[in-house]
């Protein structure tokens, strides 16, 4: 009896962290305050659940993993910002955030402890991603039934598709953190068939869905993941398919570039250098002109997590008549909150990231090795995205990178069987 209530506990913790996965990409990317109660409501219980299964198990909580000092670094430089922090409530708020993306990180972790685990959570984000996606195609061709997502505030034309969004940025940012993971359930998994078929129509809809936010820094992003991805395929000795892998790439190429031919897409690639306020480059380095102003002046310890929004309008260039809540540029919103050792902070934090996802790519599970590449390329796209938009300060598109960071350290106690990508067979 004692064994059936401890997977009790544990079965509703890992369906509380599905439900914040689903729940905070449909709250509109979750960036308004009682989202974020909603998530901490969940990390909580999800959090106590856990530790009541521990005291009867009496196993450890917190597995560990090569982020644990980069993290613990991480709440001590934002701990120290706090105290110097121009709006302690916002920076209580900010930290709050913060301690849950974490909590996540290490629940994730403790999940993905199992192949079983690790394989249904990467279903589950698929197919959660699904809806986004669906919801996006209804709203492009006005079939929306409800006006829960549309966000009429926001001012923007129908031609970009936001889905539940509110920035079509946003949308492309969570979707190219899903579709590497989505592409490497062909590595995963021998698929023939209707399977198979299924399969590339699921990944070509996410892709054309992609395509048609009409982001720029996410078209650059995912094509970039994508070459990282394909790079390490090909240098790897146990993937025996290059050849269809280089058919593939360049067919798709031809594809991408017949796509982007067309009109709409065509002047929507040429327009870089628009004068835009905020969409277009030049608005976006007249903001990170005045961010790099900010952070001289508050160099070592920043303004405090979260105030961003509320120091920047004192440097905002002129020229510039609206006011602007994020930088546009996640590395350098950060550095402006808790200060400039942000900077080897988060070079160790990403050398920490990387090492564990190339030393997992080793793994003789074809499952562990894919789910690995999946989750490393996924990151790989949104930190080229950051350096052009603020996907990081989205709570959903947040949890999603923590989530995927989590499947890169994850250390699986169960046995891997000899498997290769020659085999056939999990």
């Amino acid at each position: 009896m004692e064994k059936k209530i401890t997977i009790q506990y544990s079965s509703i913790a890992k369906y509380i962290l599905y439900a914040i996965l689903l729940f905070s990409p449909l709250a509109r990317g979750s960036v308004h305050p009682w989202h974020h109660g909603v998530i901490q409501i969940g990390v909580l219980l999800m959090l106590s659940l856990l530790l009541m299964q521990t005291i009867q198990t009496k196993e450890s909580l917190l597995p560990k993993t090569s982020l644990d000092k980069p993290i613990l670094a991480l709440l001590l430089l934002c701990c120290i910002s706090f105290f110097f922090s121009v709006s302690r409530p916002d920076s209580v708020e900010a930290i709050a955030l913060l301690l849950s993306y974490i909590t996540i990180f290490y629940v994730t972790v403790y999940f993905c402890r199992t192949r079983r685990n690790q394989r249904e959570l990467v279903y589950v984000i698929c197919i959660i991603a699904s809806l986004p996606v669906l919801i996006g195609f209804l709203k492009f061709m006005d079939m929306i039934p409800f006006s829960l997502w549309n966000y009429d505030d926001l001012h923007y034309p129908k031609t970009f598709l936001t889905g539940v969004f509110g920035n079509y940025n946003h949308l492309a940012g969570y979707l190219e953190m899903v579709i590497p993971l989505m592409l490497i359930l062909f590595v995963t998994r021998t698929r023939r068939g209707w399977r198979k078929a299924a399969l590339i129509c699921w990944v070509l809809i996410f892709v054309v869905c992609h395509i048609f936010t009409l982001s720029r820094g996410g078209w650059i992003s995912l094509g970039g993941a994508l070459l990282f991805m394909t790079l390490i395929l090909l240098s790897n000795k146990k993937f025996t398919s290059k050849k269809l892998l280089i058919t593939l790439c360049s067919t798709a190429s031809v594809l991408v570039f017949f796509v982007l031919s067309g009109s709409r897409l065509f002047e929507r690639m040429m327009s870089l250098a628009e004068e835009e306020v905020v969409l277009g480059v030049n608005g976006r380095m007249r903001i990170w002109k005045g961010t790099l102003t900010l952070i001289k002046e508050h160099i070592f310890v920043g303004t405090g997590p979260g105030t961003f929004a509320i120091v920047f309008p004192r440097f905002q260039p002129p020229g510039t008549t609206a006011r602007f809540y994020q930088a546009h540029q996640d590395y350098l919103q950060f550095i402006s909150e808790i200060g400039v050792f942000f900077i080897p902070l988060l070079c160790w934090m990403l050398y920490a990231l990387f090492r564990s996802g190339f030393k997992g790519l080793h793994s003789r599970s074809r499952q562990k090795w894919g789910v690995t590449l999946g989750a490393m390329t996924g990151i790989f796209a949104i930190l080229i995205h950051s350096f052009v938009d603020f996907n990081l300060h989205i709570p959903a598109n947040a949890i999603l990178f923590t989530v995927l960071a989590a499947i890169v350290v994850s250390r699986q106690s169960t046995p891997a069987p000899n498997s290769n990508f020659t085999n056939g067979k999990q």
